[in-house]
């Protein structure tokens, strides 16, 4: 029943043989699969999960080895995540409760499936603690440029603060918040110039120079586009009585 499932008839017994007492299972294809769950590869974790089985049933016809193995995958993965910072709170995910699911299993079929379950949880959770450290990366990020913006940043300069590569910061960033790192730069200037364009001392090349300009046309430029207006037109605007 395990092997061929449940109401079935049996032509064959190669099931009903003896179990071999030499045993092993292929640590290569374990480490196969947890490095796909990390990479929240779900299609490829399933196909390993198939491989696996195969294996297992090309080294033992014994249930209890092959559940043993399966229960050693499913702690492994576990244990594994844990490493990186995953630590479940689900009940269902606990070691204990896995052993108790496992056992109760009458089928492969069942086993397999069960196992594909614990998959889907853990991708699902390798996936959340991605977002979240994006996330906190993208802060990050944004509490540096805030704090310099008015600086010459180039994109190494940023990436650098984070421990980043600077083309997966832009990435991540880009996903984050649906703009650029310059875009945002850009953002954080303008935003500032308008303060010190209504202020009636700040000449308009001093406003460029202060807020990390060196070239007063590049910022009148930049200005103008994102404003639709230059800087003295905003603060004739800005002065005109209501």
């Amino acid at each position: 029943k395990f092997f061929i499932g449940k109401n079935s008839i049996i032509y064959d017994n190669p099931y009903l043989s003896p179990v071999r007492m030499e045993f092993f299972y292929d640590k290569g294809i374990e480490e196969e699969l947890l490095n796909c769950i990390k990479a929240q590869n779900r299609e490829k974790s399933m196909k390993i999960l198939e491989k696996l089985t195969n294996s297992l049933l090309e080294n033992t016809q014994s249930i209890v080895q092959i559940k043993y193995v399966f229960f050693q995958i499913a702690s492994n993965i576990v244990q594994s995540l844990a490493g990186i910072g995953i630590h479940f709170q689900d009940p269902e995910m606990k070691v204990s409760r896995i052993f108790e699911c496992i056992e109760r299993t009458e089928t492969l079929n069942e086993l397999k499936d069960y196992l594909s379950l614990i998959i889907e949880r853990s991708i699902a959770a390798a996936v959340s603690l991605k977002h979240r450290q994006h996330r906190d990366l993208v802060e990050k990020t944004i509490r540096f440029l805030k704090e310099n913006y008015d600086k010459d940043l180039s994109l190494e300069d940023i990436a650098n603060h984070v421990y980043l590569s600077p083309r997966y910061l832009s990435s991540i960033f880009k996903a984050e918040t649906g703009v650029t790192l310059f875009d945002y730069i850009t953002k954080l200037r303008m935003e500032a110039a308008v303060g010190y364009i209504l202020e009636k001392n700040f000449k308009i090349q001093d406003v460029a120079a202060v807020i990390g300009y060196k070239n007063v046309q590049s910022f009148i430029r930049v200005f103008k586009k994102f404003y639709n207006m230059t800087p003295v037109e905003y603060r004739r605007r800005a002065v005109l009585p209501r």
